[in-house]
């Protein structure tokens, strides 16, 4: 069992640091690619981690992928912790771009705002 929490540690913390690694806008296909699977990785491992699901978010709004981006979105904010509005606000930006993807307006404008307030929230504490 010892053995097996070690291994798990150690994948776990090369799936961060890949991901730490891309956190940084990629801009050539190949490097959106790696992000993903990055965050495959990471999920496997931690089906909940937001910032991994809004990284996979944000690289499949940069795929033109819409929907799966807003699904992404969606799921993190539904596993985020609360008090993390920085992260918040990223993922509400992630949703408002994916609704415009989609062609939804209305959502985009939504999405926006609260990413906004998120923002405005988190720089008061």
């Amino acid at each position: 069992v010892g053995s097996e929490m070690c291994i798990r540690d150690r994948a776990t913390a090369a799936a961060r640091a890949l991901m730490s690694a891309h956190g940084a806008a990629p801009t050539q296909k190949r490097d959106l690619e790696r992000l993903l699977a990055a965050c495959g990785r990471a999920l496997a491992l931690d089906p909940s981690s937001a910032v991994a699901l809004a990284r996979r978010s944000w690289a499949r709004n940069a795929q033109r992928q819409g929907a799966l981006a807003l699904a992404d979105a969606k799921l993190a904010l539904t596993v985020l912790r609360s008090g993390d509005g920085p992260l918040a606000a990223r993922i509400h930006a992630n949703a408002g771009l994916a609704h415009l993807q989609l062609g939804d307006w209305a959502a985009a404008e939504a999405s926006y705002a609260r990413a906004a307030r998120r923002r405005r929230r988190s720089r008061r504490r």
